[in-house]
């Protein structure tokens, strides 16, 4: 309550606002009326203006907390949604984007066809160019009668440096065409088949990675590398933690 400046001065003592601070417990001040300031007021984790206002500081309102309380939840509620329906329009567009193997396969087999045939009328126009450009060196030769022999020799040293440039640019593109088809058979899931693995679907068609997808007792698909198995779940091992657990 109240009181003259006498009887409020043991609050400005400094023993008594160490004890407030060291306190582990936090520590309301309610000292005098609302115009009434001590070191103790100060050193309090909270001020009241009267003891009162200090109870109600220390009790606050329960319902006004749980309304403030579903204020959130209905807040955090409509947070998650709007989150959730962003990611969920993220990965419809992702789904959208995801490309099937066969297609990227059947891609690929056509731009390495493509490559194929800019190659061979690449070679077939520099064999043309290389052609017409010895036919203007034979006319050339022709016209030069005392060098006639000499012009011979070097007519055919340049078209064995002509046959062996071709061989070797010919052979360096075959080279390439067989790395890019080499790359390209990587891709083919029937490679991957081939080494023993298998695609498992459940009676949706969905492709199966994790065994929590299904359940004892349910039709399962496997697809080899050659033919393919329908089969019932006997038991299953979630978590099994590495390839080639227990059945």
């Amino acid at each position: 309550g109240g009181g003259s400046i006498e009887d409020l001065w043991s609050f400005n003592e400094e023993i008594v606002a160490r004890a407030i601070a060291a306190c582990p417990i936090p520590v309301v001040a309610g000292i005098g009326h609302e115009t009434d300031f001590t070191i103790a007021d100060f050193a309090a984790d909270l001020r009241a203006p009267t003891p009162t206002g200090a109870a109600q500081m220390a009790t606050p309102d329960g319902a006004e907390w749980r309304r403030r309380i579903d204020r959130l939840g209905q807040g955090l509620r409509g947070e998650m949604r709007r989150r959730l329906d962003g990611l969920g329009q993220r990965l419809d567009g992702l789904g959208r984007r995801l490309q099937h193997p066969a297609i990227r396969l059947a891609d690929q087999v056509r731009h390495l066809e493509h490559l194929s045939h800019r190659l061979a009328m690449a070679n077939q126009a520099g064999l043309e160019r290389r052609q017409r450009q010895m036919e203007r060196l034979a006319s050339r030769l022709t016209a030069a009668v005392p060098h006639l022999d000499s012009q011979r020799e070097r007519i055919a040293d340049h078209r064995r440096r002509l046959a062996f440039a071709c061989q070797a640019e010919l052979s360096r593109r075959t080279a390439a065409v067989a790395s890019l088809a080499s790359h390209l058979s990587h891709l083919n899931p029937q490679a991957v088949l081939l080494r023993g693995y298998s695609i498992v679907r459940d009676g949706a068609g969905n492709i199966l990675v994790d065994s929590r997808q299904t359940s004892a007792g349910a039709p399962i698909t496997v697809t080899l590398a050659r033919g393919g198995l329908d089969a019932l779940v006997r038991t299953t091992t979630p978590n099994a933690g590495k390839i080639g657990g227990d059945p």
